[in-house]
């Protein structure tokens, strides 16, 4: 079963990835300086109901920000509903070269440009797809200063991004550590900001999952605890930061871990929980719009204080 539903969410992956390519939202030019490494996509389409101050912010999984198909899938599905398209600016934030473990101040920085631009926003919600979620929470943790309302929205998302792949390299089956290593943290680090100090130093062959952990700390001069630090969702918020967890029930990427999980704080009071009853992981949406309803619902959520 398990390999069924892995197969199945690369089979949707694929799906929502060649049926979405022309992106439908429109390049703006980056709005801080970040060494022409950032790009910002968003919609010009504005309401009469304020929405350059209320903004939904966009940020993909994986191990850089890219604007996926399966985000302009939902975004498509975000437009065609004026519950969100009218009252909320969408954005995407695009980031390939630099890895999710160090691009957290400059999403905080374009936020704090939004802010200044609309003289004071009144909503910020930072909506992060898997590992998305877990940089979310670090840039809405850094964004106590923003007087505005503020919303976290996690889709797929664990606690842990190095329990996950601990995981699959105990797994003797499958090794999706191996695949990570290859086809995505190889070709991020290829394409970095500073990747001629950084090939030189990156193994052609998978030395295993500790070693690629040592790798990494090597590469941003972290420790290990600096790393688990940057790889865990950041529950320490302000009290008035809501939170929403939304998740597939039948996931192949993390539903090993989704007990772990809840024992370490996703079933925290200050969360609303939303199950989807489906098998994927960032991938649901291929089977139509169905789904959107659980963005609709995450997206006016107010816990009651």
């Amino acid at each position: 079963m398990y390999l069924f539903r892995l197969l199945y969410v690369i089979f949707q992956s694929f799906y929502l990835h060649f049926i979405t390519r022309i992106p439908n939202l429109t390049k703006l030019p980056a709005h801080i300086d970040t060494n022409d490494i950032s790009r910002i996509y968003a919609n010009v389409w504005q309401s009469n109901t304020g929405s350059d101050k209320r903004v939904i912010l966009l940020l993909s999984g994986l191990y850089s920000l890219s604007y996926h198909g399966y985000m302009r899938k939902m975004v498509d599905d975000m437009l065609l509903d004026p519950t969100i398209s009218q009252q909320y600016k969408i954005i995407v934030y695009e980031n390939e070269r630099k890895t999710n473990l160090i691009v957290a101040m400059d999403v905080i920085d374009y936020i704090k440009t939004l802010d200044k631009e609309a003289d004071g926003l009144e909503e910020i919600v930072v909506f992060g797809f898997s590992a998305g979620g877990i940089l979310a929470s670090h840039v809405m943790h850094d964004l106590k200063d923003l007087s505005c309302y503020k919303k976290i929205i996690t889709y797929d998302t664990p606690i842990q991004i190095i329990d996950v792949l601990r995981s699959f390299s105990e797994s003797r089956l499958l090794r999706m550590d191996m695949l990570c290593y290859y086809m995505v943290i190889l070709q991020v680090y290829k394409n970095h900001y500073n990747a001629d100090d950084i090939i030189p130093v990156l193994p052609k062959k998978y030395l295993g999952f500790e070693n690629t952990l040592d790798l990494i700390q090597k590469i941003h001069g972290f420790t290990r605890d600096e790393l688990m630090f940057k790889t865990r969702f950041q529950f320490d918020q302000d009290p008035e930061v809501d939170i929403v967890n939304i998740y597939c029930k039948h996931d192949p990427i993390i539903d090993r871990m989704l007990v772990r999980s809840r024992e370490c704080g996703m079933n925290d009071s200050r969360m609303l929980n939303i199950e989807k009853g489906m098998v994927g992981h960032c991938s649901d949406m291929m089977y139509g719009r169905e789904y959107i309803k659980h963005i609709i619902r995450a997206i006016s959520y107010r816990k009651i204080n």
